[in-house]
């Protein structure tokens, strides 16, 4: 999982109900259709980890599942699943010289 696709978990388990297509995507400057593919992505994730699924419905993204569980899942997600950005990589090498 990426930063990006962590960000959007993470927005959509603050508000699972409450959040367009168009203010998602603005929020994380790509287009639309980027966000529908993230979100097709995630959704696999999702199901992979049991996890619920995201639905779009008149533009707005509905989150069904359990949202503590989510919370708890992107709390506990390991470093190792993570993938860094490439700001990240930099930062981290630059954390763990010597």
């Amino acid at each position: 999982m990426n930063k990006r696709l962590y960000d959007i978990l993470f927005q959509i388990s603050e508000s699972p109900y409450n959040i367009t297509v168009k203010i998602l995507a603005e929020s994380l400057n790509v287009s639309e259709k980027v966000l529908y593919g993230d979100i097709s992505r995630l959704n696999e994730i999702l199901s992979e980890n049991n996890l619920g699924k995201i639905k779009i419905k008149d533009g707005y993204i509905n989150y069904y599942g359990d949202i503590p569980v989510l919370k708890e899942y992107l709390d506990d997600l390991s470093f190792y699943e993570y993938v860094l950005t490439k700001e990240e990589r930099i930062i981290f090498r630059l954390e763990n010289v010597n």
